[in-house]
């Protein structure tokens, strides 16, 4: 990690923290703070079964990533979960983690996985997850349209989701299918332009034919991974709907559930680069939860008890950090690196 690296990340955690700060002291006043209290209080020793429940997410994806392993090399299970974990963590407590948080899985399984062949793998498995969940907002999406009465703003915007979506969808889909070179070939405009580049345009389109390859050496794969895929967004439905079960006043319904992991999934996406999404997951369930009859304090409640399953395993993921001997900053460091071209793919010659 270069020096100016750290300067710049340090205000911009500062800066996100304290509006997210605001934004979720407004949110718990809008939705009133006895209310919001009184809606977690019901929960209870219920934040263990939630627990148990959002435990299902790291081993569903862990899984589907050793699978996506191209090649004779075999990724234990334990290795992968445990470096998932870690590398979530790290998505989470640093502003704009999701750059290094999935080379830093990577990273941590170099030992028993080679960089190149564990980038790899970490890509086929976004590449699956990122299907998955296009799919998944697109169902959440034309559930809240077809289903709810929903003020014109919040269908205008959910139409659009659904049509960036449906493009998104596409364009992946014939990229992947033609095997069109996206990546090698923008880096091979830049190398003509940029001429201390070209040594690395050989690794760049080595390494995508390790991605796009994996199609056609382990087609028989795919159907795995996809049901993985799937139960990830089926367990998170099922940890919605139990949160509302137990804060919520009105008896919730699985369409409902099913409607407020859609939106927190449409925020997870677009406010990634925000630590813990502070602030923005308590606005926007509380709002939808308005609009769903369900009660703002039931949303926001929901909302702050997701906060406490991440702020959990964020503590396991820096537990196994430590375990390692290693700091937050090393590993930092280590996966911005991976994060580099030139770095990530030395090994690919």
């Amino acid at each position: 990690m270069s020096k100016g690296q750290p300067r710049l990340i340090a205000p911009l955690s500062v800066i996100f923290a304290f509006a997210g700060l605001l934004l979720f002291a407004y949110s718990v006043w809008y939705a009133g703070v006895e209310e919001v209290s009184q809606a977690i209080w019901r929960l209870g020793t219920g934040f263990l079964l939630v627990l148990t429940i959002s435990a299902i997410r790291p081993t569903v994806r862990s899984l589907a990533w050793t699978r996506c392993v191209p090649g004779e090399k075999k990724l234990r299970f334990g290795d992968a979960v445990s470096a998932y974990v870690i590398g979530d963590a790290l998505g989470n407590l640093v502003p704009f983690g999701i750059v290094v948080s999935e080379p830093t899985k990577a990273v941590l399984v170099r030992e028993r996985l080679p960089l190149p062949q564990g980038l790899a793998a970490i890509a086929v498995e976004n590449i699956f997850y990122s299907f998955s969940v296009m799919a998944f907002l697109l169902a959440g999406s034309l559930a809240l349209l077809l289903s709810f009465p929903l003020p014109k703003p919040l269908r205008v915007s959910l139409w659009a989701t659904a049509i960036i979506i449906i493009v998104l969808a596409a364009t992946l889909a014939i990229v992947l299918r033609r095997r069109v070179r996206l990546i090698s070939g923008a880096f091979a405009m830049l190398a003509r332009r940029w001429k201390r580049l070209t040594p690395y345009d050989e690794r760049i389109r080595t390494f995508e034919q390790r991605v796009l390859g994996f199609y056609d050496e382990h087609g028989e794969r795919m159907w795995a991974i996809g049901a993985l895929e799937a139960f990830y967004h089926v367990s998170s439905v099922l940890e919605a709907y139990v949160v509302l079960l137990f804060v919520s006043e009105i008896f919730p319904t699985p369409l409902k559930a099913f409607a407020f992991e859609a939106v927190n999934r449409i925020t997870t996406v677009v406010f990634k680069f925000v630590p813990f999404r502070l602030g923005i997951d308590e606005t926007g369930t509380g709002l939808l939860a308005a609009a769903l009859g369900v009660g703002a304090a039931s949303g926001v409640a929901l909302a702050i008890v997701r906060k406490g399953r991440i702020l959990c395993w964020t503590a396991v993921g820096i537990a196994l950090l430590v375990l390692r001997g290693l700091s937050l900053r090393d590993v930092t460091a280590q996966g911005v690196e991976a994060a580099r071209t030139k770095a990530a793919l030395e090994e690919c010659d």
